[in-house]
């Protein structure tokens, strides 16, 4: 099941002009690349377990430009995924990588498991 949720919001997500999502970990510095990532399932419920996903979204380096996109890619990601997750939160973030820190756009939302 893992799998056929990551590949639904990579999809929609990657459906947004200029962003390319992958339904697992890369390593990419493109501005627009990003991954799917399982944040937890919280237990018990009446579903089973309550999934809680993000979805990543690497930003351009210079953070003016980083926040003028972040602003512009908001409503975009919320129509883009409501129909998939109850969308809880969009937030800018700095991702670590072995490269250095990126600028980050996190989704996080929960489905039923």
């Amino acid at each position: 099941m893992s799998e056929a949720v990551r590949t639904e919001l990579a999809d929609a997500v990657s459906a947004i002009d200029g962003i390319s999502i992958a339904p697992y970990f890369r390593q990419a510095t493109k501005a627009g690349s990003g991954f799917v990532r399982l944040d937890r399932i919280e237990y018990p419920n009446t579903f089973g377990g309550e999934a809680y996903w993000q979805v990543y979204i690497v930003l351009p380096a210079d953070i003016a430009t980083a926040e003028k996109r972040a602003d512009e890619l908001t409503p975009l990601l919320y129509n883009a995924l409501a129909d998939h997750l109850v969308v809880t939160s969009i937030q800018p973030q700095s991702l670590a990588l072995d490269s250095g820190a990126l600028p980050v756009l996190t989704v996080t939302g929960h489905r039923e498991n």
